[in-house]
């Protein structure tokens, strides 16, 4: 075959440029090569990749938003529907997939196959955005965005602002010139979109200025080993056990997939000698001093090894000349996840004896007073819709999904239950019926190009760079980048892939042969930018949140979500050989517990939560106040009654009676001369008792408004 003419990426510039010119800032749209011969000679050397990532089909389109119902099995039919053996149901990415096969090999360890029936679904894993995911394995990023100094909130807020008042063209010419230019955004365009959306937003970003002090705090007080930040890489540790142990299970299944009978789901680590390294890669000096002042701190807080690589090391490791970089570290521990994972992890819980289905939609979860009773499901090809009791559930459905409690079951006939019931039909009238705390989406950069040689595994500044398989015989890699975060948009920034452009540039020099297609890759984020896991009701496991670390701390996920929604499973027993695992993490600030709240907005529970209760308490005292207020006597308004100031030479009429207007200062004389000793008193006595209650009354009004706030976040 002959080789095609190659643009070396100037065929995606042209194809951006052209979008700016359109006035369109945000790519919309997958962006594929019109380069047929480029297209057949790609697909020759990588059939099989090409055809399991998409990379040269026009995007399918993306889930739709959809809502996903919480309610009391009771009068729905299914309450007599019980499935007596064990039934654990895992739904969703990466890390349902690592849970469904650790249940499965532990429940075969336990008590032979089929034991108990482990269920995986998904919608379709080409709606995930686990497929445009670099699959890098990187302890050093898997971390929250403010852990970085220089993409903090004020920094984006500054940089948001900053962009919008100069000229769009100034930008992109920003994007092309500075390789450390920062890859972060607001979307103006996704604040816009819907009130809901830009209020969920806005409060992510306030509520994440708070995250972030309380850790610079913690940081500056000289208790580093307190913050989120060293937890969260402390936590990304602990996939490499569970990784390690499900590479052993798939070979002693004998499991094959297309990396042949020995699959490896982490891959890259200094420790395989015969497999690339990870290296993260620096272009200017001041980058270079920022990056060993961060390598010192990992060192010393969370053990995470680096070392500087010599100019010599640097060349071998970039296959050429790497005269264009500054400097590159090696991290021995970073590497990256199989792209086959879904297939390696799909064979193990088959040959285990379970089920993995795909096209299936979570239409309703049904929840009793002790536990979660089944979930709807709904055929994304037929439409059909049927009930599956189970005993577990675990959902990790990313930014599409919206979780909501539906409304209570019908009033109980005690007095305590009529009046449960009221309550949660009006949190239900208001609006309160998320459980699951403030989400919003923030999308990235994920495209595919080819390049001569073998390349390591690479991160640069918001942009990571890995393989994804290579030729041996055309000696050409095809390879991953992504980076980037657009946030409140599920579209990237036309200035993204121009920076990367650049970096590809600069990185490969002429090794550089063409990219084959370019999109975006959007996920979900909360104030934290971390994942966190909500208990709706014991057994019931919402996971929400991953932002751009959930492949990273995909195995720590899967083995947690099978802990939680099992209590009976303790961590030192999960995996042989690791009895230490989770030991030394505290994993309160990852698990929030929802379980009361949900019972009783469902009508389970009788009792109320600090907040109902401060409500009920503040309508009570609004109450007393107005009533204090109208038996002291009807406030007649200026408007009716006339200004006290334009009847100065009347007699007021019986001050004994009502009280006042607001008084101004030059009317006291007047006052004094005309109303005897006693009245005056009596007025100063409901002069005062007004202002009081006017204070008291604008008080309550705010604390009623700021909790109704809380709640609906």
């Amino acid at each position: 075959m002959t080789t095609p003419n190659f643009s070396k990426g100037g065929e995606l510039e042209e194809a951006l440029l052209d979008c700016v010119k359109a006035g369109k800032i945000e790519l919309t749209e997958k962006w594929v090569t019109k380069n047929e011969s480029l297209k057949a000679w790609a697909r020759a050397l990588f059939p099989n990749e090409l055809e399991n990532h998409k990379v040269l089909e026009p995007r399918r389109g993306r889930r739709p938003r959809h809502v996903v119902q919480i309610c009391s099995v009771y009068g729905t039919g299914y309450e007599n529907l019980i499935d007596t053996e064990r039934v654990a149901i895992y739904v969703g990415g990466p890390g349902s997939m690592v849970a469904a096969a650790l249940d499965s090999v532990v429940a075969a360890h336990k008590s032979g196959v089929g034991v108990g029936k482990v269920i995986y679904a998904t919608y379709s894993f080409e709606h995930s955005n686990a497929r445009s995911s670099a699959y890098y394995f990187h302890l050093r990023h898997s971390n929250a965005l403010d852990a970085d100094p220089t993409v903090r909130g004020p920094i984006i807020l500054r940089e948001f602002a900053r962009r919008l008042v100069i000229p769009t063209q100034q930008v992109v010419a920003e994007a092309r010139e500075h390789l450390d230019y920062k890859k972060i955004d607001i979307s103006l365009d996704g604040l816009l979109s819907s009130p809901a959306h830009c209020a969920n937003t806005v409060a992510i970003i306030l509520l994440g200025f708070v995250h972030t002090a309380r850790n610079v705090i913690l940081e500056e007080t000289g208790f580093q080993h307190l913050t989120d930040w060293v937890r969260n890489r402390a936590y990304s540790w602990h996939s490499i056990p569970v990784f390690r142990f499900l590479e052993l299970e798939a070979n002693r299944l004998g499991v094959c997939t297309t990396q042949g009978n020995a699959p490896s789901l982490l891959i890259g680590q200094e420790s395989d000698r015969t497999l690339p390294r990870a290296l993260h890669v620096v272009f200017d000096e001041a980058s270079a001093l920022r990056t060993e002042e961060e390598n010192a701190q990992l060192l010393d807080v969370n053990g995470i090894v680096s070392r500087k690589l010599s100019r010599d090391e640097l060349s071998a490791a970039m296959g050429g000349d790497a005269r264009n970089i500054h400097t590159a570290y090696v991290y021995p521990q970073d590497g990256r996840v199989s792209a086959e994972m879904n297939v390696i992890l799909r064979d193990v819980v088959r040959a285990t004896g379970n089920t993995w289905r795909e096209g299936l939609a979570v239409e309703k979860v049904l929840v009793d007073g002790q536990k979660v009773r089944g979930v709807v499901f709904r055929s994304a090809i037929t439409d059909e819709r049927w009930y599956q009791p189970c005993t577990s559930l675990v959902l990790s459905l990313g930014y599409t999904a919206q979780y909501e409690v539906q409304g209570p079951i019908p009033a109980q006939t005690t007095v305590l239950g009529r009046l449960r019931s009221l309550v949660s039909h009006l949190q239900w009238k208001l609006g309160w019926r998320n459980p699951i705390g403030a989400i919003t989406v923030a999308s990235g950069g994920s495209g595919y190009f080819l390049v001569r040689g073998k390349i390591p595994i690479i991160g640069t500044q918001n942009s990571h760079w890995t393989e994804v398989a290579y030729s041996p015989q055309a000696d050409v890699t095809l390879a991953k980048l992504t980076g980037g975060g657009n946030i409140a948009s599920e579209y990237i920034p036309v200035t993204y892939p121009l920076n990367n452009m650049e970096h590809i540039r600069r990185m490969f020099g002429d090794r550089f042969i063409d990219v084959l297609s370019l999109d975006s890759c959007p996920r979900s984020i909360n104030p934290q930018n971390d994942v966190q896991f909500y208990r709706l009701a014991p057994g019931l496991i919402v996971v929400a949140g991953l932002g751009g670390t959930g492949m990273t701390k995909s195995g720590a996920n899967g083995a947690l979500s099978l802990l939680l929604s099992h209590p009976e499973l303790r961590a030192s027993e999960l995996i042989p050989g690791s009895p230490d695992l989770f030991g030394k993490v505290d994993l309160t600030r990852f698990i929030c517990d929802c379980t009361s709240n949900v019972q009783r907005a469902l009508g389970h529970r009788h009792d109320y939560s600090a907040v109902e209760v401060c409500c009920v308490l503040g309508a009570g005292l609004v109450a007393w106040l107005m009533w204090k207020q109208h038996s002291v006597g009807s406030y007649r308004s200026p408007k009716r009654a006339g200004h006290w100031s334009s009847q100065r030479t009347r007699q007021p009429a019986d001050t004994s009676n009502h009280p006042f207007s607001p008084l101004q200062s030059h009317d006291y004389n007047l006052i004094n001369n005309q109303v005897s000793s006693v009245s005056w008193r009596r007025f100063q006595k409901r002069y005062f008792t007004y202002c009081h209650t006017v204070a008291s009354r604008k008080a309550t009004l705010t604390l009623l408004r700021t909790a109704r706030a809380f709640c609906r976040l």
